[in-house]
């Protein structure tokens, strides 16, 4: 009989053992995982997210980078450089959770875009670039100025800019992506004229 109780108490014993066995082997697995910098989201330790892209201006290509508000709000009216972020298509979620901690609700006022700003990628920093304040806008007399649409596909433009007819090919490099390609069409700049105004150059409006 006692022999008999021996032999159940090492059988109990043994299970006993692989089960912490098992259990720290578990737990060396998950480290193992966690170390790597794999979690169940799918974020890493390094703090990279949503392929690759760590922060909400980080970029490759323009075709990356879009505008939006630095406000919860917004401005009313046309916005200006300052009232704007170039983001990351990708990231504008954690962009705006940034801006606007907590929701609010925003006056009801007119705004319109502002054809000037545009998103460009730049030291793989998405940024705003203000075209009339900018080198491609500048000028000595109205024939230094030309116009162009402010997006890099000139078909079914959205708006234009006046630009320094020398600068034309430096701005298509900024707003294009390298191996971008447009439909081949003829824009009509017929409404627009390009001026130069103290020093800088103007979309003048056409009736």
């Amino acid at each position: 009989m006692m022999k008999s109780f021996s032999v159940m108490a090492g059988a109990v014993l043994s299970l006993s053992l692989m089960a912490v066995s098992c259990v720290d082997d578990v737990s060396k697995t998950n480290n193992a995982s966690t170390n790597n910098g794999t979690t169940n989201n799918g974020t890493t330790n390094n703090g990279t997210t949503n392929n690759g892209v760590v922060h909400w201006d980080d970029c490759t290509i323009t075709s990356e980078c879009i505008l939006t508000a630095n406000s919860c709000c917004g401005v009313c009216g046309v916005p200006s450089a300052e009232d704007m972020d170039a983001v990351n298509i990708s990231m504008t979620a954690e962009h705006r959770l940034e801006v606007c901690p907590v929701e609010m609700p925003c006056p009801a006022c007119p705004t319109a875009p502002n054809p000037n700003l545009v998103p460009i990628c730049e030291d793989q920093k998405c940024k705003v670039l203000d075209v009339a304040a900018s080198d491609y806008a500048s000028c000595e007399v109205s024939e230094d100025c030309t116009i162009r649409a402010a997006e890099c596909c000139e078909c079914g433009f959205n708006g234009v800019v006046a630009l320094n007819v020398s600068r034309v090919q430096d701005y298509e490099a900024a707003v294009c992506d390298p191996t971008q390609e447009c439909l081949a069409c003829e824009p009509d700049y017929s409404q627009f004229e390009g001026d130069c105004v103290e020093g800088r150059c103007v979309v003048n409006f056409l009736e």
